[in-house]
């Protein structure tokens, strides 16, 4: 019985001296030492606590110069060691929580600055407190400043800005001006504006057995828009029967180019509907009973048909022989070209796209399958 109850009694004291510490100091961002503290007051239970020693070493109730990662101390109670105390000295940083988004048509860029173990926690606390007088959260655009706002607390700061105009970068950028130093930077993110699109098809009716299809070669900004996003857009495509618009025509497709066969004579909803900040763009499309494609006029020649649409193999055009046809991607670089022909071999390119140039100036989009 005896042995039974000096167990139960250290059991009792490593749980008291644990009350004791450690308390923690943890760094801010872009400090990387903390500190901690052991105070013997506390520590009741198997008698009192007469020392400590850190695995830096020190002996002292208090050590400072604290890597970020694991730690320990042993307490003493003279000169016999009664429990270690093991600890996670953590690098903590500012966190943001910064949003980009469309609000009542403009952009609006939103902020929540915070910091772990804010207010301070009985065994975690800040290594440098942080000074919310000194702390300020800068919105940036195109990386220049244009507002700010404090005092900022660690304990959470919310803030909205509204109706920026589209074009920009903007940017979160928070610097506290104390000895602590502590900064952070939200997620550059790149706004911009599409207020409306055109869609580029074409179209080949359909010869009496519904035969009749729709290529959609790209979907490009409106001549005019200011800050018009990279190309391609990103989105997808959907065709419906028009005016009825109820269920769609074959399978949405993803992406700024489509195709879709099999399409009886009629009128036709075409609808790309973008991933980010511009509304749906649509057309209406005729499929009738004439055959071919118009293209592109150049030098008062007369209206060009290609054929078949999509291509696969080979590549025709009206108009006989062409002393030079070039083909270009959807970036206006040139990926095929042939002197003297007729007919083009576009067996070699990739499914997409593209636009074939005449020699006199015309010109035309076609899709490859």
């Amino acid at each position: 019985m005896r042995h039974l109850f000096n167990t139960l009694f250290l059991l009792i004291a490593a749980a008291g001296y644990s009350q004791c510490g450690a308390y923690m100091h943890h760094p801010v961002w872009p400090d990387t030492v903390g500190s901690a503290y052991v105070n013997p007051t506390d520590c009741t239970g198997g008698g009192a606590i007469t020392g400590c020693v850190w695995d830096n070493g020190d002996t002292s109730w208090d050590t400072d110069g604290l890597s970020v990662g694991a730690h320990s101390v042993v307490l003493y109670a003279e000169a016999v060691p009664v429990e270690t105390l093991n600890f996670q000295i953590e690098q903590l940083e500012w966190d943001l929580n910064q949003q980009v988004f469309m609000y009542a048509g403009e952009l609006a860029v939103s902020v929540y600055a915070e910091v772990p173990y804010c207010p301070s926690q009985l065994f975690n606390n800040h290594h440098c407190p942080i000074d919310p007088d000194s702390t300020l959260i800068y919105l940036l655009q195109d990386g220049v400043a244009i507002d700010s706002i404090t005092s900022v607390s660690c304990l959470g700061m919310p803030h909205q800005w509204s109706f920026l105009p589209s074009g920009y970068t903007y940017q979160t950028y928070l610097v506290d001006r104390t000895a602590c130093g502590s900064y952070a930077y939200g997620e550059a993110v790149a706004s911009f504006s599409l207020d409306d699109a055109e869609i580029e098809y074409l179209a080949e009716p359909s010869t009496g057995s519904n035969n009749g299809t729709i290529a959609v070669t790209d979907v490009v900004p409106a001549p005019g828009t200011l800050s018009p996003p990279p190309m391609p857009l990103s989105g997808n495509l959907t065709l419906y029967t028009w005016p009825d618009e109820i269920a769609p025509v074959g399978s949405l497709q993803q992406g700024s180019s489509g195709y879709w066969e099999g399409l009886a004579p009629g009128l036709y909803l075409l609808v790309f509907t973008p991933d980010v900040l511009c509304n749906s763009v649509d057309t209406v499309i005729t499929i009738d009973a004439f055959t071919g494609v118009e293209g592109v006029q150049g030098n008062g020649s007369s209206a060009l048909r290609i054929w078949p649409v999509p291509a696969t193999d080979l590549l025709f055009w009206s108009g006989g022989v062409q002393t030079l046809v070039r083909v270009t991607d959807l970036q206006g670089r040139m990926v095929h070209s042939a002197r003297n022909a007729v007919q083009l071999d576009v067996s070699s390119l990739a499914p997409g796209a593209y636009q074939v140039h005449f020699g006199d100036g015309r010109r035309m989009p076609f899709v490859k399958r």
